[in-house]
């Protein structure tokens, strides 16, 4: 008779609690509530994916340009006011692609895009400027939590310091800039960056409220995306963040595959560890107890 393989089910990995991160960025946190499956292969059996064999003109490496470009441009202290700002922002946009991204064609597309985009950046900026200076660009916060034992670090791209001495939090997004509903369940960088600044996580800044915080978008829309600081103060973050970290360290509670995706159609770099495709996101998990 014909052989047939069994299929499989979808995991739900419960590893010992000793074997479990006691240390994430604060940009894995959506990871974690969304598909922790992807933390678990990441930070328990440590594999990652494999770069790929040739470089290619892909949008993370649109993102770190993008990023670049707009942290040398806010580093030179600009008045984005002035009409001059838009040539400043440009040749420095043209010095970074010409360095960093070897494809003419590719070059000249993302070039058009950030001619495009400038104007609109530039007026939204203008508006930063005057809530506020920039205090730290590409900041490096982490902040050690005793009960339970975790350390949450991360780098805000930029953080601000309005007149009265609070601080405005900004992270670019050249992809999808998350909705508010959005960052108050699952995408909490921002709203965890600010509880982090209040307890003196970002170092060089000391402990200082945060006023603001907003997601930049860096794309066609740009979209500028507040955190929800009125709806989710940084007392509620900070007691809401250690329950979190505190169900895993539950034993019965496992590194569920795709828990909570935005879309069916958004994928994971161990879609094909956890074998998605014998299994469908209608099926139950399939705990199973690891030593």
């Amino acid at each position: 008779p014909r052989e047939t393989t069994k299929k499989a089910k979808r995991p739900s990995p419960r590893p010992p609690i000793a074997a479990r991160p006691k240390e994430l960025s604060v940009t894995r946190i959506k990871t974690l509530i969304r598909d922790p499956y992807a933390i678990y292969a990441e930070r328990i059996l440590h594999l990652r994916p494999l770069d790929p064999l040739k470089a290619t003109a892909d949008p993370a490496l649109r993102g770190e340009v993008f990023h670049k470009v707009l942290e040398l441009f806010i580093s030179d202290n600009p008045n984005a006011a002035d009409p001059a700002a838009k040539e400043q922002l440009l040749k420095i946009a043209r010095d970074q692609l010409t360095q960093s991204c070897p494809w003419p064609m590719v070059r000249l597309q993302w070039l058009t895009r950030l001619e495009r985009l400038a104007a609109p950046f530039l007026q939204d900026e203008a508006q930063r400027q005057d809530l506020g200076s920039v205090a730290a660009i590409e900041a490096w916060g982490e902040l050690q939590i005793d009960a339970p034992p975790f350390k949450i670090v991360g780098k805000a791209d930029r953080i601000d310091m309005a007149d009265d001495g609070s601080l405005l939090i900004y992270d670019y997004k050249t992809g999808v800039v998350p909705s508010k509903p959005q960052q108050q369940k699952f995408d909490k960088q921002l709203l965890i960056e600010a509880a982090m600044a209040e307890r003196g996580g970002f170092e060089r800044l000391g402990r200082k409220a945060v006023s603001q915080a907003a997601f930049i978008g860096i794309n066609t829309d740009m979209k500028v995306s507040p955190a929800p600081l009125s709806d989710e103060p940084t007392d509620k973050v900070w007691a809401d963040f250690l329950q979190l970290l505190n169900r895993w360290l539950e034993p019965d509670r496992g590194y569920t595959a795709r828990l909570a995706h935005l879309l069916t159609t958004d994928t994971s770099p161990y879609d094909h560890l956890s074998r998605f495709g014998e299994w469908t996101m209608a099926d139950k998990v399939a705990p199973e107890v690891l030593k």
